[in-house]
Formats: C-alpha cells, structure tokens, sequence
C-alpha cells in the first residue's frame, strides 16, 4: 500500500495567497474608514470655523452698538 504524498507546498502556497489578499481587504476598509473619519473631522472643523465666525461677527455687532 502506499501512500499519497500530500502537497504541503502547494496547499501552504494557496495559504499564504489567501492570507495576503484578506490583509490587503483589511488594509482598504480601514484606509476606508480612516478617509471616512477624516472628512467627518474636515466637516466638523468647518462647522466649528463657522460657528467661531459667527460668534466674532456677533461680538462685533455688540461692540458697534455700545460705541454708537
């Protein structure tokens, strides 16, 4: 009887394939998120500079009205 040799090779190959293409999945959805949190970031900061203007040109108006 002999036996089947069992291709280590080729089966630890097909492995590491596998291996490779889920770390560059994982690589992308979380270069993907990292994007998606920056622009959140981006949006909030303009909102904040928006707020933050608003409130100067509030200041400002109250500043002309005791002066006037």
């Amino acid at each position: 009887m002999s036996l089947i040799p069992f291709p280590t090779d080729r089966v630890r190959q097909g492995a590491d394939r596998v291996a490779k293409a889920t770390a560059y999945r994982l690589k992308a959805a979380a270069l993907g998120r990292l994007m998606e949190e920056e622009a959140d970031v981006e949006k909030s900061r303009a909102y904040l500079m928006h707020a933050l203007s608003l409130i100067q040109l509030a200041e400002n108006e109250e500043c002309l009205a005791d002066v006037t």
